[in-house]
């Protein structure tokens, strides 16, 4: 007798905890006390926001679809989680949405999305512009082999040869090209190779830039790439840097040199 009665509890106990299981695993969330039950919604129509107001339209940032959209502006109550456009969310959200514009050949989008970009209302939600970010996106992906920059950039600059995108990017493919040919290390490491590359490289870059100052310096980082160039070919920042922020009126373009040179020569 002394047995039975633990064991007899032990399987009320198991018998509860299974019937709790298959209970939570079939049936519907519990709702708050006092609060109705809706109705199913109906599943948004294509285009539409699926996160936010479903009958909100989803672009990104004035683009069509396909692409990653913009964060709602109405979210569902509730929701457990809401993309938004604050730091590396929005950071990513812009670079994928530059990387696939470009790797699609929706040149016309892409030129389109830098020209609102351009006019410096469209920021992430910690205050940095959208523009900085197709700046990150042309660094960080173009000219890691400076024998195919032109094949890579052909296809935009044939589709809009005055293309202020195309241009800048095509500049920074060549700047990017130049100092990956350097290398890294401090300049007594640096190959005589390094060096004749480097110098060349820039020198394609800054002709890039001069051809296209009259339809792409309207952008702030034309003149971001004008100033870092010359910074590598070693013009004096005298009859650079002012001269070009102040012509331009361009503090955006001022901060990013500022930000690029000090990581740049504390290599």
């Amino acid at each position: 007798m002394p047995l039975q009665r633990p064991l007899v509890l032990a399987g009320v106990l198991i018998a509860l905890i299974l019937g709790y299981a298959l209970r939570s695993h079939f049936s519907q969330p519990e709702l708050p006390f006092g609060q109705p039950i809706q109705p199913s919604k109906p599943l948004p129509l294509a285009g539409r926001n699926s996160v936010g107001n479903p009958t909100e339209e989803r672009t990104c940032d004035g683009i069509p679809l396909p692409c990653i959209p913009d964060p709602p502006k109405s979210p569902q109550p509730g929701a457990v989680w809401t993309p938004s456009d604050d730091g590396p969310n929005g950071i990513t959200r812009v670079t994928q949405n530059a990387a696939l514009l470009l790797s699609s050949k929706r040149f016309a989008d892409l030129d389109a999305l830098i020209e609102r970009y351009n006019t410096l209302q469209y920021r992430l939600e910690d205050g940095r512009f959208k523009l900085s970010m197709i700046g990150l996106f042309f660094e960080q992906s173009l000219g890691s082999n400076g024998e195919s920059i032109d094949s890579e950039l052909e296809s935009w600059v044939k589709a809009n040869p005055k293309s202020a995108g195309a241009a800048i990017a095509t500049a920074t493919a060549w700047s990017n090209a130049a100092w990956r040919a350097r290398g890294n290390g401090t300049a007594n490491t640096v190959s005589s190779e390094g060096w004749k590359l480097l110098h060349e490289r820039l020198q394609r870059a800054l002709v890039v830039l001069r051809e296209s100052e009259s339809y792409a310096s309207s952008n702030p980082l034309w003149y971001t790439e004008y100033m870092q160039v010359n910074l590598g070919l070693e013009v004096p920042l005298s009859e650079v840097t002012v001269a070009r922020v102040l012509e331009g009126d361009c503090f955006f373009a001022g901060v990013v040199l500022l930000a690029r040179h000090l990581k740049r020569w504390a290599q």
